[in-house]
């Protein structure tokens, strides 16, 4: 049931966590209609003479054009990018919950909108 309270996510950004790396994907609010997804690489935190301020490095997910094998009706497919993109983190929205697309090329994924309810919510759909 949503109480409409601020919350928060735990996101993990770490080669070493367990021993075994994790990078949390995360829903990047941009200029876009749509949701963006990343995956959360490294949190930085700059300083200046008189503030700071936080910056993510993220690999953003792209629209994929791959063809499953078995294609859901209504799903996202997405493909990891190559490229790093900095981002303020107060564009982090929210943690997102990836599925891999095992019979697509590695790094292909579906977006998992069925554990959050309202998370279109936050982006004005």
């Amino acid at each position: 049931m949503e109480d409409w309270n601020k919350g928060c996510d735990i996101l993990r950004c770490n080669p070493s966590f367990n021993q075994e790396p994790r990078f949390d994907f995360v829903l990047v609010n941009t200029d876009t209609p749509e949701p963006t997804p990343a995956q959360l690489k490294k949190l930085i935190r700059i300083f200046t003479q008189h503030s700071s301020f936080n910056i993510a490095v993220v690999k953003v997910l792209k629209f994929s054009a791959g063809n499953p094998r078995t294609r859901w009706t209504g799903a996202w497919l997405y493909d990891k990018a190559r490229d790093f993109e900095l981002v303020k983190a107060e564009y982090l929205v929210w943690g997102v919950h990836m599925i891999n697309a095992f019979d697509l090329k590695d790094g292909s994924f579906y977006l998992n909108d069925l554990i959050d309810c309202d998370m279109f919510l936050r982006f004005g759909n």
